[in-house]
C-alpha cells in the first residue's frame, strides 16, 4: 500500500498496481482485477478494481458467506477476456446475463 491525495485532497492509502504491473510484465490491466470492500484501495487503477460487500461479523455470518465462491464464478467467465472492457462494478449482472446462477454455491459442511 502507498499513500497517495485522492480528488478531494484527502490522504488515502491505496494499493499500487502499476508497480506490480511494472515488476513483472506478464500481468497488466489486461489481466489484472483488485477484489476489495475500499474503493478507494484501488484509486490508482479504478477500472482493475472490484468492490465487494464487506466480510462483517464473521463469527456469525461465515458459515452463509458466499462472496468469494460468486467471484470465482465471475473469474472463470472472465479469465479469457481483456478486463479493460469490462464493466467490474456490474460483475453479478455479468453472470447472471451469462447463465451463471447462485443457488448451486451452498457447501454442505458436515
Amino acid at each position: 500500500m502507498i499513500t497517495v491525495q485522492d480528488e478531494e485532497g484527502h490522504v488515502v492509502r491505496c494499493k499500487p498496481l502499476g508497480v506490480l504491473w511494472g515488476k513483472f510484465p506478464q500481468f497488466s490491466a489486461k489481466n489484472s482485477v483488485i477484489f476489495d470492500d475500499v474503493r478507494h484501495n484501488f484509486l490508482m487503477a479504478p477500472k482493475s478494481g472490484l468492490k465487494i460487500r464487506a466480510f462483517r461479523k464473521a463469527h456469525k455470518n461465515r458459515a452463509t458467506d458466499r462472496e468469494l465462491l460468486k467471484l470465482a464464478r465471475y473469474l472463470m467467465l472472465i479469465a479469457d477476456k481483456d478486463f479493460t472492457t469490462l464493466n467490474h462494478d456490474r460483475w453479478e449482472r455479468y453472470c447472471e446475463k451469462h447463465g451463471v446462477t447462485f443457488d448451486d454455491l451452498l457447501v454442505n459442511d458436515s
